[in-house]
């Protein structure tokens, strides 16, 4: 085994929804994972997504980690996120990721996960 990556599916109540909007939040998220995981960002790509009024409609994210990455993507209409963790270190708990995204979006949110042995 090479790695360990875990594909996390989550559907927000409506009052969290509004954290799915802004690339900001996108950004918190992903670092505090980041830090909880112990991982290393090497470089780091955002993209804000916007609606026909101009308003923020959702993000993009990716973390370049020295171990592998990390992404998410948001979908507002849906009221869900993508996550992907991926690290090529065994060790990674990447369970804790699960607690961090549950605070984050609160209790109401559901988390769906599989991962997949590399």
């Amino acid at each position: 085994m090479n790695g360990r990556e875990l594909l996390i599916d989550i559907t927000t109540d409506e009052v969290s929804t509004e954290l799915l909007k802004d690339v900001d939040d996108a950004k918190l998220l992903m670092l505090e994972i980041v830090r909880k995981l112990n991982l290393n960002v090497v470089k780091f790509v955002y993209h804000q997504f916007k609606n026909d009024k101009g308003e923020n409609y959702g993000a993009t994210g990716l973390l370049l980690l020295s171990e592998s990455h990390l992404t998410i993507h948001t979908y507002i209409d849906s009221r869900m996120a993508s996550i992907n963790i991926y690290s090529c270190n065994p060790k990674t708990p990447l369970y804790n990721s699960i607690d961090v995204i549950q605070n984050f979006y609160g209790k109401e949110t559901k988390i769906n996960f599989k991962e997949i042995s590399r």
